[in-house]
């Protein structure tokens, strides 16, 4: 068997659970055991532990390939009852691989009540739910609030305007946005947002759909990668993001150099040792494009999500806790130690995040990122769709040569399906 190194959480108020009746939940983590979302879960942990001393739980914390490594585990024969990933990696990993326990009772009622809009059917499969979100993150614009105010700037709710606040901010020597070069996923926002804008939310899932290919030479596609010409007409980019490998684009923001990013909720977190103390944080969806028929208020959004295996021996305790994971003092801990945004619609999220709560619980309909397309044609998403856009974000392609390249990519990756 695979040796792992894992930490046994059990605080109990004092008292050691040693019962021969007690549960020990097994739990495999994405997070690496510094950061502030494994304090987060340590104190739910606990704070479950508290109230029920006979479970407690082991935790390896294997950080972001954690579904690579419980793979293997489970090939080795590890018992492990629950986990966590991204919602979208494992929709596209072990629950299509059938290894997850349904949900749907343990959702009903106050748990389904309590949740943010749409978040419990983001990852259904053939009409049921295997996945609890338990952390919220939404794709949007995030910026400083400072900059954006000094500049003169207004949220943007429409193309044109968004690219009129491009020009002001170049004007005065700044970008209104940074992005990473070496990251095709953040480039990728820029695309699949303007097609949910110009033909609606699932346009760019169609489109691949089409095994001939041709649907890449849709008035659709080339309407949105017209839209991301004009942003670098606009100079919403500088030509430095090019050569940004992660994280020095964000970092611009910190520098007071950039003033925001398409990305999701994650990055105030992430700078959050390199902004200074009484650093303030904005948000704004995603524009509308003239004549299209997406509305703003369609979100975007990765979730961090929990999954309970199909064989555990310890189903009821999982769920059990999983329902105190999502509950208003389980979330509390989520948001106020972890820093980050949470899925019941009860807990408000840090000051920080506010504008992103208030897109979250405004939402006319949330998608996986990049329109889900990780999570029902991950292959074509990885081998052709992410690095054939991010040629033409980076100015390799042209439009018309994107169009060509994707129908002829997308012919090819279908006749050898």
């Amino acid at each position: 068997m695979r040796t792992v190194t894992a930490t046994t959480i059990g605080l109990t108020l004092g008292l050691m659970a040693t019962s021969a009746a007690a549960s020990e939940l097994v739990f495999w983590s994405m997070w690496n055991e510094p950061e502030p979302q494994a304090q987060a879960l340590r104190e739910v942990m606990a704070a479950y532990t508290a109230k029920k001393p006979d479970t407690t739980f082991k935790v390896v914390w294997n950080g972001r390939q954690n579904q690579v490594k419980i793979r293997a585990a489970i090939g080795a024969g590890t018992q492990i009852d629950f986990m966590d990933q991204d919602g979208d990696q494992l929709a596209s990993g072990l629950v299509r691989a059938g290894l997850g326990l349904p949900l749907d009772e343990m959702l009903e009622g106050s748990v389904s009540e309590d949740m943010l809009p749409n978040v419990l059917d983001l990852f259904a499969k053939d009409g049921a739910r295997y996945q609890l979100p338990y952390i919220y993150n939404p794709i949007s614009i995030w910026y400083a609030k400072d900059l954006f105010k000094e500049l003169g700037l207004s949220k943007p709710t429409t193309m044109k305007e968004l690219l009129a606040a491009c020009e002001t901010a170049a004007a005065a020597d700044f970008n209104l946005l940074v992005t990473e070069g070496n990251v095709a996923n953040y480039q990728l926002y820029n695309f699949t947002y303007a097609m949910q804008r110009v033909a609606g939310n699932g346009a760019v899932r169609k489109v691949i759909a089409d095994k001939t290919g041709e649907a890449w030479k849709s008035d659709a596609v080339r309407a949105s990668l017209d839209a991301g010409t004009a942003m670098w007409d606009a100079k919403c980019f500088s030509d430095d993001v090019l050569g940004f490998q992660f994280p020095i684009g964000q970092q611009t923001i910190a520098l007071g150099e950039s003033v925001g990013e398409l990305v999701g909720a994650w990055l105030p977190a992430e700078l959050s040792k390199a902004v200074p103390e009484d650093f303030e944080w904005g948000s704004f969806g995603f524009p509308t494009i003239e004549g299209g028929t997406g509305a703003n208020s369609d979100l975007q959004a990765s979730l961090l999500t929990m999954m309970a295996f199909a064989d555990s021996p310890n189903a009821s305790e999982v769920l059990d806790f999983f329902k105190f994971l999502v509950s208003e003092e389980g979330q509390t801990i989520i948001s106020t130690t972890g820093g980050v945004g949470v899925t019941n619609r009860n807990v408000k999220w840090n000051s920080n995040l506010t504008d992103g709560y208030e897109l979250a619980i405004n939402a006319s309909a949330i998608l996986a990122s990049n329109d889900a397309t990780n999570v029902v044609y991950p292959e074509f998403h990885t081998t052709v769709l992410a690095p054939t856009y991010s040629e033409f974000f980076r100015k390799q392609i042209t439009a018309e040569e994107f169009m060509e390249t994707m129908a002829n990519r997308a012919a090819k990756f279908w006749s050898n399906q």
